[in-house]
């Protein structure tokens, strides 16, 4: 896999920021103050758009597992949820995460990361606060250090 940091001479110079490069749309994600770096999604650990075999969460907390692909918040009694995420050792891949109920807007949805995995910027956990909302979270390598960036 090909990261490339921005203003390094690189294949990614001459294309728009989301683009394709060995036909693969480019994600950008910031670097902990670093710059901007593009990364082709065909590069990230078992990308997938399919919401095939979603779970609907229903009560709070919940536990990603290692099959989990699409998460759908439905909750039977609406109010804080907290999300567990898997550690990325054990990740097949992405994980979309979706209200579909419309009460994010009243509680939030905090998810929070596996042991010392991080979420981009190098945040510890990340919040859902607007209704309907929904997230793709993908684990790539920046560095040494395994990342959930946010789509």
């Amino acid at each position: 896999m090909a990261v490339y940091p921005v203003g390094d001479p690189n294949p990614l110079d001459n294309y728009p920021i989301i683009g394709s490069v060995d036909g693969s749309e480019l994600l950008p994600i910031e670097n902990k103050g670093a710059g901007k770096l593009y990364v082709p999604l065909s590069a990230i650990k078992g990308y997938s758009n399919s919401l095939a075999d979603a779970v609907v969460i229903t009560s709070s907390p919940y536990q990603v597992t290692s099959t989990d692909a699409a998460l759908l918040i439905n909750l039977t009694v609406p109010g804080a949820l907290t999300i567990n995420m898997r550690p990325w050792s054990s990740s097949a891949g992405g994980v979309y995460i979706k209200d579909i109920s419309g009460t994010i807007g009243l509680y939030n949805v905090t998810i929070n990361r596996a042991g010392s995995d991080l979420f981009e910027g190098g945040a510890t956990s990340f919040t859902l606060a607007t209704p309907y909302e929904g997230r793709e979270f993908l684990p790539i390598l920046i560095g040494s250090q395994w990342t959930w960036i946010v789509k």
